[in-house]
């Protein structure tokens, strides 16, 4: 990993902040290669303490999403839906949305403006993504 960007001005805040935007751009990528595979009216369910600990990370990854994202309060939220994911699989539950539905705690819906401008900082994200992680491991110019 790196920062890019940092300058004497950068604030410790500043830091956090885009650590957090960089989680969820990579939340997007996955989303964006999933999301065509997924039904029609997929929704984004999500859950885990540092998602309840922090409203503003919650409300970034729905902007980032450009998509509602519905915060569950199910305990072991991840290993509730890995393990239906394998029912399903198995042939033992038909259709996880029907046999297994779980209600957002709460919603958050995404700002459509600040979605604009996160996907062109994703879109920049990924070139230097890219750069980084270029073949012979050294960043082109």
């Amino acid at each position: 990993g790196a920062i890019v960007g940092m300058t004497t001005h950068t604030r410790p805040l500043d830091i956090l902040r885009a650590s957090l935007e960089a989680v969820a751009y990579r939340f997007a990528v996955i989303a964006d290669a999933l999301l065509p595979l997924a039904l029609p009216h997929a929704e984004i369910h999500a859950s885990g303490g540092a998602l309840w600990a922090s409203r503003l990370w919650s409300q970034m990854l729905a902007d980032v999403l450009g998509r509602p994202l519905k915060l569950s309060n199910v305990p072991e939220a991840s290993s509730r839906g890995a393990a239906l994911l394998a029912l399903e699989a198995l042939g033992i539950v038909d259709h996880l949305a029907a046999d297994a539905p779980v209600e957002a705690a709460e919603i958050f819906e995404p700002n459509m403006q600040r979605h604009t401008i996160y996907r062109g900082a994703l879109e920049r994200q990924e070139t230097i993504y890219q750069r980084l992680h270029s073949t012979n491991g050294e960043m082109e110019k």
